[in-house]
């Protein structure tokens, strides 16, 4: 911790330094060089302008040998630091908010021309430098000053072209979610309205027939009714009632209880088939309507009704379309490194990496990494077509 605190020391003098001089306090060409100053050079020391008791703190804070570097608290406690300290409390406790601000101005110019004056005499060596170049010499550092710029803007493009391609690859598979959304209800609707076609016929006539049967039999009722009030009245003597009911009940024979009992199941069963078709029709409504409910795990899901010539045709064509992409994707990146991309795609989206480690993994392989949204594409249609091929057999 001791060494640490003489290093920190050293540290606080080159810093020290560079406020008073605007220069380093070893400077040199690589860092060997720095060091060599370091370890064997001389002590750099403050201009005249400042005063000697300023140069003896930086002295001390640069010395070589560590156990004659003051620790930071040693520092604090010098004579000259702790009356500096003392004067700036004094100062700017009995200053206001406006003169603070002047004060700050006036301070931050001279350091604000310096930096300025730095700068521009940079500018100046630099020049001179090329300056003293050959012909040839300039016109390679001017080449190498334009490959440079080019390249930059190159990789800025490249980085635009890229997040570009990962936004519309998010925009197209939300729209392909929402196309597949509405594919399935629409067919739901289709097989809905055709089962209600053909099934509105059968039950018209049905209740048709059960309705003329109701109305015949109400007629044969009522018009047996007038004829045995018309044609039979009740005599007036007991005895001769008597032999007119036991005529009156001997004469219904069996044969007429045995129309009545198949006119009567002919009803029911009619009516029994009427409320099995109705019944079916709302089980398969309520089925489409689970099915084609508008919730994100629904999508994939296929109806039902729907035909299993149906589903293989869809099937066969979304082979086809990927068929297209693998080949249009090798085309384009060569087959050697579409199996690359391809493999390390597909591992990458298992294992959730990011988009920034895939982009930086793509340009490693490829020249530029939007050449690859085809094949993350491709990924993308064979994850789909996998788990609605799971759905069906399930």
């Amino acid at each position: 911790m001791q060494n640490k605190n003489f290093f920190k020391a050293m540290s606080l003098g080159c810093i020290l330094y560079e406020m008073c001089c605007m220069d380093h306090a070893f400077s040199g060409q690589n860092f060997l060089s720095v060091v060599l100053k370091i370890v064997e050079g001389d002590t750099p020391s403050l201009p005249d302008r400042y005063p000697s008791k300023l140069n003896a703190v930086l002295s001390s804070m640069l010395s070589k040998n560590p156990s004659m570097r003051p620790a930071a608290a040693e520092i604090l406690k010098i004579p000259y630091v702790d009356e500096q300290l003392k004067n700036m409390q004094y100062k700017y406790s009995n200053m206001n908010v406006k003169d603070k601000g002047l004060n700050w101005q006036k301070e931050a110019a001279p350091i604000f021309d310096a930096v300025q004056r730095k700068v521009h005499l940079q500018t100046l060596q630099e020049l001179s430098e090329v300056q003293k170049m050959t012909p040839r010499e300039r016109m390679r550092l001017r080449k190498l000053n334009a490959a440079d710029e080019k390249a930059k803007k190159l990789k800025q493009l490249a980085e635009e072209k890229y997040q570009e391609n990962v936004k519309r690859m998010q925009e197209f598979r939300s729209r392909n979610f929402q196309q597949l959304n509405v594919d399935v209800l629409h067919e739901s609707d289709e097989q809905t309205s055709k089962l209600l076609i053909h099934s509105e016929p059968v039950m018209t006539c049905d209740s048709a027939s059960i309705g003329c049967d109701k109305q015949s039999g109400n007629e044969r009722s009522s018009q047996l009714c007038m004829s045995k009030l018309t044609d039979y009245e009740i005599p007036e003597d007991p005895q001769i009632a008597e032999e007119y009911y036991n005529d009156e009940f001997e004469s219904c024979s069996e044969s007429s209880e045995e129309e009545e009992d198949v006119e009567a199941s002919q009803t029911v069963s009619k009516t029994n088939h009427q409320d099995s078709d109705v019944e079916a029709m709302v089980k398969y409504l309520e089925s489409v309507l689970n099915n084609s409910s508008l919730g994100s795990g629904t999508v994939t899901r296929v109806a039902p009704g729907t035909p299993q010539g149906f589903r293989a045709l869809n099937s066969t064509m979304a082979e086809t379309k990927l068929k297209r992409m693998r080949e249009s994707a090798i085309q384009k990146l060569g087959a050697e490194v579409f199996e690359k991309v391809y493999t390390y795609l597909k591992q990458a989206r298992e294992q959730k990496a990011s988009e920034e480690e895939i982009r930086r993994y793509l340009e490693k392989m490829v020249s530029r990494a939007s050449d690859c949204f085809e094949v993350d594409q491709l990924l993308y249609f064979e994850e789909q077509l996998q788990d609605s091929e799971a759905h069906l057999q399930l």
